[in-house]
């Protein structure tokens, strides 16, 4: 280093200039003894001399210490220079070190700058902590960005399913790789009650576990999992922000499972489990509740075989929608099938549901005080084996009317008049007869078939038995009343649906025969 160097040749001619004065002063010594030349003469030629030495030593020396403090003011802005791109670089705690072992490589100092040296020293331990901390700080940053991307993801994610598994399954996916090597979701909420949590090993530092709460309760756990060590801070930090929305979506998802499933149970309450086979004739039925992810609505429909092979068709539309039509629904079908069992015509079963019907209001008069009027519409036919098919006999209350379709083409409105069901007290109603021969199709429906569709155009009755005729080359009864409920739910707009009921009946031929 030329800053050394320059300082040792200083103090060499320092050295130099006090061996002169020694020499000169034992000269002057000697030239006193022998007379040749003064003393003072001697003794001042030896004193210019240290003092020449000296002062080109100093000189030398101030020289080197001035190169020593501008080479060390240079590294320094050098070493400034490499930290500032640290934060960018792929490994900016590498950066650092070799930025800082570059600054004080080969530093050396005489001990007369020993103060500066670590003066200087200091400077770039400084420098690197300011850099570390701009690293930390610009890592955070990222690691905050990154977070908020990622719970940005995540929001609309859980918020597309109601379903259980697609939320587990989207909570692993927003987890894995982001946050962890493996995530196992657990749902700690089930039907007998809460779940015991997953033990943890303490010792298995690549294994942490995250509670997913919701409502004050626990409803499940991220068991996160790190191939290569522990699992860091920064990602636990992570998994812990994510699983606020996490703990909500498989609440909501939970819920919503729960309260399908109350309805799908009370359904089974509310309509056939399984259509007997009747001799003669082809049944089919479908059922969609308006509310999605309920199976329970106003619309209701039962098929009953009598003895004496008499079949009874029933379908109703309850006022109101959801669990709270569920009660009226409940008493109107379970009174039409006592009364189909027992015997009673059709205009006989609707006067049996009047009757409960009223009489459940007064109970709630006497409840609550005040009245409530809930009605219900229905149509009922019962279909009599005859020598060409079934005799038929229709009656109805307020309902809309059955088509009935002929194999040549021809469609028929069964219109019978009939009031409201569980608003007269003396309610009376009319009984249509039809005959329906082999081949014949028979459509009862609720108006959520027909009701206000998407399109400018109404589907109505009439569309309805054009569909049946013109649409199908084979009237199985399946097949039409799939092609009905697919129909109505392409043309409805979800939140103007209505509940569904339809039974669908085809004579096959004479039960006599």
């Amino acid at each position: 280093m030329r800053e050394g160097t320059d300082t040792a040749r200083g103090r060499f001619v320092q050295v130099v200039g006090w061996l002169v004065g020694v020499v000169g002063v034992g000269a002057a010594i000697v030239l006193e003894a022998g007379r040749s030349v003064s003393s003072a003469g001697a003794i001042a030629i030896a004193a210019a001399a240290v003092v020449a030495s000296v002062a080109i030593g100093a000189g030398m020396e101030l020289r080197a210490r001035a190169r020593l403090r501008s080479s060390w003011l240079d590294r320094l802005h050098q070493l400034t220079d490499d930290l500032a791109g640290a934060v960018e670089a792929d490994d900016p705690a590498q950066v650092v070190r070799d930025a800082a072992d570059r600054a004080t490589a080969d530093v050396v100092s005489p001990r007369a700058m020993d103060g500066e040296r670590a003066a200087f020293l200091r400077s770039v331990a400084d420098l690197c902590a300011q850099a570390h901390e701009r690293i930390e700080l610009h890592a955070g940053e990222q690691r905050a960005r990154g977070d908020l991307e990622l719970i940005a993801r995540a929001y609309p994610r859980l918020a597309a399913s109601l379903d259980v598994a697609r939320v587990t399954e989207t909570i692993q996916d927003l987890v894995v790789p982001e946050v962890a090597d493996r995530c196992v979701l657990r749902v700690l909420t089930g039907p007998a009650g809460p779940i015991p949590a997953t033990p943890v090993d303490p010792d298995d530092l690549g294994v942490a576990v995250v509670p997913l709460e919701a409502g004050g309760r626990t409803v499940g756990e991220m068991v996160l999992g790190q191939d290569d060590g522990p699992i860091s801070g920064p990602a636990l930090e992570t998994a812990r922000l994510l699983a606020e929305p996490a703990a909500r979506a498989l609440a909501h998802a939970l819920r919503f499972t729960e309260e399908a499933h109350a309805s799908w149970t009370l359904q089974e309450s509310l309509l056939p489990t399984a259509v007997l086979p009747i001799p003669g004739l082809e049944v089919a039925t479908r059922y969609l509740a308006a509310t999605e992810g309920q199976a329970v609505g106003g619309d209701f429909y039962d098929v009953v075989r009598r003895p004496d092979g008499t079949a009874l068709l029933m379908v109703g539309d309850v006022q109101g929608k959801g669990i709270e039509a569920a009660a009226l629904t409940s008493t109107a079908r379970h009174t039409l099938r006592t009364a189909a069992l027992a015997g009673e015509t059709p205009a006989g079963m609707l006067r049996r549901v009047n009757q409960a019907l009223l009489y459940a209001d007064a109970e709630r008069l006497e409840a609550v005080g005040s009245p409530s009027v809930r009605f219900v519409t229905a149509v009922v036919v019962a279909l009599r084996p005859s020598e060409s098919g079934f005799a038929g006999v229709v009656a109805s209350g307020g309902h809309p009317p059955p088509l009935l379709i002929r194999p040549e083409g021809g469609i028929e409105q069964v219109i019978v008049e009939g009031p409201l069901l569980g608003v007269f007290p003396e309610a009376s109603f009319q009984e249509h007869p039809i005959e329906m021969r082999t081949a014949d199709l028979l459509v009862l429906y609720t108006d959520g078939v027909t009701e206000r569709r998407r399109h400018p155009e109404v589907f109505d009755e009439r569309q309805l038995g054009r569909l049946v005729r013109n649409q199908l080359t084979s009237r199985r009864p399946e097949a039409v009343a799939q092609l009905i409920l697919d129909t109505v739910v392409s043309l409805s707009p979800r939140e103007a649906r209505d509940d569904i009921a339809l039974i669908v009946a085809r004579v096959t031929g004479s039960p006599r025969t």
